[in-house]
Order: structure tokens, then sequence, then C-alpha cells
């Protein structure tokens, strides 16, 4: 839910997409702020959170489910997969 998945999220959030599972184990940080696109006000919150509450303002009736956690084979997932990975 950063760089890039953050801002792939509120597109399809834009382009009509009914369901979002979000997956990430990280906090806001100050940082993410300039390089993400995150606020000061998201800064110490989950990433899942702050994504959800952006996705959510942008259509409050998609489903979006959160999980606070690396993404792993043991998480079940829709159809279709984005996976970003830090290095």
């Amino acid at each position: 839910m950063g760089a890039i998945g953050r801002p792939v999220a509120l597109q399809l959030a834009a382009m009509g997409a009914r369901k979002l599972q979000l997956i990430d184990f990280d906090v806001v940080d100050a940082t993410n702020i300039t390089t993400q696109g995150f606020t000061a006000v998201e800064a110490g919150m989950l990433k899942v959170t702050a994504v959800r509450r952006s996705v959510l303002a942008i259509d409050p009736d998609i489903g979006v489910e959160t999980i606070c956690d690396r993404y792993r084979l043991q998480h079940s997932t829709g159809e279709v997969v984005f996976c970003c990975v830090d290095s």
C-alpha cells in the first residue's frame, strides 16, 4: 500500500471496482507523506487503514477488506491479485 499499491487501489476505486482487499503490514511514516501520497493526518496509521479511508471517500459502497500482514499464500484472495513487494 505504498508508492505503487496505494495509487493502484485509488484508481481501481475510481474506475468502479466493487471489492478490494488491501494487504500490508506497514504504518504510514512521515517520509511516506511526500513519497507515497499519504497525508499528515495519516502518519502513524496502518497503511491499509489509511488507504481504506481514501477508497471509501471515493465510493463508500466499495467493499474493502484489510489485512495487516505481509502478503502470504495462505491469505484467501479473489481472482485477480496485484502484488508489489519491497526489496
